[in-house]
């Protein structure tokens, strides 16, 4: 928006005088209207310049931009090509050979370049390109995102046409020397056809219309042509005389109707298909042009000059101006020029006049003060709240655009704008888009249907990896300020930009903010980007596109049947069921909500990882009871804003878990939660652990964290032989020391590389609960469970050689240490925490889990095994 302290004392008078307006709209429901944006002159190919957004006839000025003159004279700053609005960007094209690209929601200016020659036709975007038509006979094709030039081709005329870009092709028509139709490659600029050069005798300056395969246009002496879009062959012709210039056809049903000024101002209607004039055309529309003033003789036929023509709701709309020579002291000398202009609207079907509308009227001493060109700004067509169409009409004698109702033609709305104008307006995304004699762009904010604001927020975020297979991009909600139902539109590709030839794009149906990719190619880096379009049709510009790289991810089994991905097994998982994981890193796009009673199993805590980079949570648990609680074990969780989190109602036992890097909390344990947590290391989160609920945790490592354990009420969390040290700010928080509980430090083999095994004879080895099962630990493993992680597994840290005094002493699993006796907790353990004479009993190994053990596992934990021993050998005997 405009800083308004900023600006100069110029520009703020003009924003004051902007801000008048007339006309309320009255508030009733909007009704569904799915617009596009207004990319080029005539809004879509049959030049209809009507959309079905609701904008409303309530205006407020937005921003003013105006374009920089490299030359004194105030010539070179006109804007007599219209606007095109596309993709959240506004592209306008100078008489001053400047091509100038700015952002649609603040005016902001983003590129502008120098063509050829100067430029009166309109540009028009598609996919993320600019098409340019220049009087140095070259159509040129630009880049939306900064203007690089992709290709130019000689059209071997001046060119006054604004183009169409239709089936991947680029339709256009040149003027002198040599008048024609030529349909271009889109991507290559390449000459597909040719045609006309052999009929044609005069300019071709009118702009080309494309409906069921014909391609129609004007020849300046008002004959009418059509050629077949497909290959360029001559179809018809239609002469009407007069001057067409460069007003253009619209096509509305079977019927094209032709405009045409000069001694007189007529619009015929021909057979589409034929050309055959259809009876009671053309409709002579002089005398609907406004009288004005009535001093003096005039001496010379009026001239006559009608803007191209739009259509809605069953009318033809049209503005003409016509040109008086007066004689005004009877000396049979012209002395005064007069000019008078009017908006009128034709029923399509009879032609007969059903309002027509003042729109200026000047007097001119000098000719040179008459507008020129032969341009008229054409009417543009949208809605107001009550569904009735609003015509939006510029003038090239008054600084101002008018609101008109389009069933009686009364004024809505009247807005004052910085000068006169020959461009035509466009109505776009809750804006009225405007571009000036006096070089001024100009947007008009509607009060009865902003654009919604813009995403942000976008997951996976730049930097991030996915899998290739079973992307979800998601997005916060974006408000929209009229309360209106917001979709979404999203865009990707992987040639580093989503506006021309994206891979693919999506709407989402209202209040969805997720979209699933399709299956992609690995190692790709794709980008995305997304917008919001409210339910009166206007659109957001996109959102800061985002960058990830897809990575084949390992595979994903349940109960040893391989399923498509995290996301399938989730779906289909049933409690009693367990998600098996392989070796490696499962990025998430989305958070991996676990349903209750369901097991979900890594290879190693350090083998497997899922990466929650960018999410709120990575993994939920939904409900369930402490006869059948979800699990997480033999994994690491990192990177999203919390690590684990538990449902309402969910019982859930994580062991074996590494839970690190997450910028809120590792483990949050809701109200209705309980949650216990045996053997994990919490490493380098904010909160290592925070409990609302119920949440015991034993054989752990926490440290590194910003706070350690954290509990709501006091008895929420209960802690027992755990290590808590180095935590930045407080290691117990309404937490009370357990029993067994630690402040040591231990050293990690390579922390920053994400490895936290323990070295051999760390001071947390062999110091975990008694009660619990060491048997998997390599030997010698101390009798006892190792804290971290990797307690209890193949994993974990050999523990020093006992003296030779208990060589050939085989404790059991769960077995005191040797010359210890059993020393069972005093505390009383959850119902989920079992015991049994064979130790901790809450997970036992099931075949599948031997097997994944008796794997890569195995082998680490015997080469584990012997390394150590090895390794006590030659320290013994160097002593």
């Amino acid at each position: 928006m405009i800083i308004w302290a900023l600006l100069p004392a110029r520009t703020r008078a003009v924003l004051v005088a902007l801000a008048v307006c007339i006309g309320l709209a009255i508030a009733v429901p909007a009704r569904t209207a799915f617009a596009s944006d207004w990319t080029g002159f005539g809004l879509d190919a049959t030049r209809s310049r009507a959309t079905t957004e609701i904008i409303g006839s309530r205006f407020i000025p937005a921003w003013l931009s105006e374009v920089p003159s490299a030359k004194a004279d105030a010539v070179y700053r006109t804007l007599l090509a219209s606007p095109a609005v596309a993709d959240g960007f506004i592209a306008v094209a100078s008489y001053g050979n400047t091509v100038r690209v700015l952002r649609e929601s603040d005016g902001v200016a983003l590129w502008e370049t120098q063509l050829g020659d100067a430029m009166i036709a309109s540009p028009v975007i598609d996919r993320g390109w600019l098409y340019v038509p220049c009087l140095d006979r070259n159509l040129y094709a630009l880049r939306l995102s900064d203007g690089r030039l992709a290709w130019k081709t000689n059209l071997g005329g001046i060119t006054y046409s604004s183009p169409v870009v239709s089936a991947g092709s680029v339709v256009v028509a040149a003027g002198a020397p040599t008048p024609r139709v030529l349909r271009l490659n889109a991507e290559t600029g390449a000459i597909l056809w040719s045609a006309g050069a052999d009929i044609l005798q005069q300019s071709l300056d009118s702009s080309v219309v494309i409906a069921a395969g014909h391609v129609i246009v004007g020849e300046a002496n008002g004959r009418f042509h059509s050629f077949a879009f497909a290959d360029g062959q001559h179809q018809w012709r239609h002469d009407i005389g007069g001057t067409a210039g460069l007003a253009s056809p619209v096509v509305l049903g079977d019927r094209v109707y032709l405009p045409t000024g000069g001694a007189d101002g007529r619009v015929a209607a021909v057979d589409l298909a034929t050309g055959a004039p259809v009876a009671g055309w053309p409709v002579d529309i002089t005398s609907s042009i406004p009288i004005g003033g009535t001093t003096g003789t005039v001496l010379l036929a009026r001239s006559v000059t009608l803007s191209s023509l739009g259509t809605a709701d069953g009318l033809i709309l049209v503005d003409a101006r016509a040109d008086d020579n007066v004689d005004t002291n009877a000396n049979g000398a012209v002395d005064l020029f007069r000019m008078r202009e009017g908006v009128i609207a034709l029923d399509a079907v009879s032609g007969r006049v059903a309002w027509t509308a003042p729109n200026g009227a000047r007097d001119a001493a000098d000719p040179n003060q008459i507008p020129t060109h032969g341009l008229l700004p054409t009417p543009g067509v949208h809605r107001a709240l009550d569904g009735a169409g609003m015509a939006v009409v510029a003038s090239t004698l008054l600084a101002r655009v008018a609101v008109l109702d389009l069933r009686t033609g009364t004024s809505r709305a009247s807005l004052v704008l910085p000068s006169a104008t020959r461009a035509s307006p466009a109505s776009a995304n809750g804006r009225l888009i405007l571009a000036t004699d006096s070089g001024a762009i100009v947007a008009l904010g509607s009060l009865d249907n902003a654009s919604p604001a813009t995403p942000v927020g976008m997951l996976p975020a730049t930097g991030a990896a996915s899998d290739a297979s079973a992307t979800v991009v998601t997005w916060p909600s974006v408000r929209d300020v009229d309360g209106d139902a917001v979709t979404y539109q999203i865009r990707w590709d992987t040639d580093g930009e989503i506006l021309h030839n994206a891979a693919g794009e999506g709407v989402t149906s209202a209040g969805v903010t997720t979209w699933r990719l399709p299956p992609l190619a690995p190692d790709s880096q794709v980008v995305y980007a997304v917008r919001a379009r409210d339910a009166r049709g206007a659109w957001s510009d996109w959102s800061t596109p985002q960058t990830f790289t897809t990575v084949i991810t390992p595979p994903v089994s349940i109960d040893g049947h391989q399923v498509a991905g995290i996301a399938a097994a989730i779906g289909i998982a049933r409690p009693g069921q367990t998600i098996h994981l392989g070796m490696g890193r499962y990025p998430l796009g989305e958070t991996m909500r676990v349903p209750g009673g369901v097991a979900v199993k890594g290879a190693g805590p350090h083998l497997t990882v899922i990466d929650g980079r960018g999410l709120g949570t990575a993994v939920t648990f939904s409900s369930s009871n402490a006869e059948q609680p979800s699990t997480l074990r033999d994994l690491t969780v990192r990177g999203a804003s919390t690590g684990v989190a538990t449902g309402q109602g969910a019982h859930v036992v994580l062991q074996n878990v590494i839970v690190s890097d997450n910028t809120a909390f590792g483990i949050d344990v809701g109200a209705s939660g309980v949650a216990t947590a045996i053997s994990t290391t919490l490493y380098r989160n904010d909160v290592a652990a925070r409990s609302f609920g119920r949440m015991n945790i034993r054989n752990s490592i926490i440290t590194a964290n910003r706070r350690g354990l954290v509990a709501t009420p006091a008895d929420a969390l209960v802690s027992r032989y755990n290590d808590l040290f180095a935590n930045r700010e407080v290691a117990y928080e309404n937490v009370l020391t357990g029993k067994g509980d630690l402040t040591r430090d231990v050293v990690f083999h390579q922390a920053e590389a994400g490895d936290l095994r323990l070295v051999n004879e760390s001071a947390t080895t062999d110091q975990g609960d008694p009660a619990d099962d060491f048997s998997r630990e390599p030997a010698p493993n101390g009798s006892r469970i190792n804290l971290g992680a990797f307690g209890g597994t193949a994993f974990a840290e050999l523990s020093p050689v006992l003296p030779s005094s208990t060589v050939g002493s085989t404790p059991g699993a769960g077995a005191s240490p040797v010359g210890s006796p059993s020393a069972p907790s005093t505390m009383i353990d959850p119902p989920d925490h079992p015991k049994s004479s064979g130790g901790c009993a809450l997970t036992p190994l099931s075949p599948s889990d031997s097997d994944v053990n008796l794997g890569l596992n195995g082998l680490l934990g015997t080469l584990g095994l012997a390394l150590g021993l090895v390794s006590r050998y030659r320290r013994r005997h160097r002593r």
